[in-house]
């Protein structure tokens, strides 16, 4: 915010894009445009409920751990699986809320690196063989569909019984 900041005070207007400023720097800019990320989070959950809905285990992909928007689709998600309200970006992590639990090694961390979140989905479907439902707040393992599809395909029966959900935000033409 320190140099949004200094752009307001040389009279540049400051439009966010995508993810937005801290509440506590809002102030900084004149407006925002992108999506409601908590929403996003929300959706992505109720599409786990729908499809497990005795909940089961689960793994959060993010971005950064900083992102602020990437914050908001993890409060959302587990908001809504977990029955919970009021918490704060990235919210609490599942623990048997609703049935579902979120594993020890995540959320994964991509750092937005396409190569990254596929090697921890990888690694995560192998080292989890019980996994219900791997939930990523954006398309980072699908940036590079041949890899993508090279580490799910293993588990391609699994996903059509049911048994795994894989849930991906974002609207890019390999989805």
């Amino acid at each position: 915010a320190k140099v949004l900041k200094a752009a307001v005070a040389a009279g540049i207007p400051v439009m966010t894009w995508d993810a937005d400023v801290l509440e506590e720097d809002k102030g900084v800019r004149a407006t925002y445009v992108g999506t409601k990320n908590y929403d996003i989070g929300v959706n992505l959950a109720k599409i786990a409920q729908a499809l497990q809905p005795d909940g089961g285990s689960v793994c959060l992909q993010t971005g950064g751990a900083a992102a602020a928007n990437h914050n908001e689709r993890l409060q959302g998600i587990r908001d809504t699986l977990g029955g919970m309200s009021d918490t704060t970006p990235p919210g609490n992590k599942l623990a048997g809320e609703n049935g579902w639990t979120e594993i020890g090694a995540c959320p994964l961390i991509t750092d937005d690196d396409g190569n990254k979140a596929v090697q921890g989905l990888t690694d995560i479907l192998a080292a989890q063989p019980d996994l219900t439902a791997f939930i990523s707040t954006g398309a980072f393992t699908q940036w590079y569909d041949n890899a993508y599809r090279q580490a799910v395909a293993p588990y391609k029966e699994k996903m059509d019984s049911g048994a795994l959900s894989i849930i991906v935000a974002d609207t890019l033409p390999m989805q």
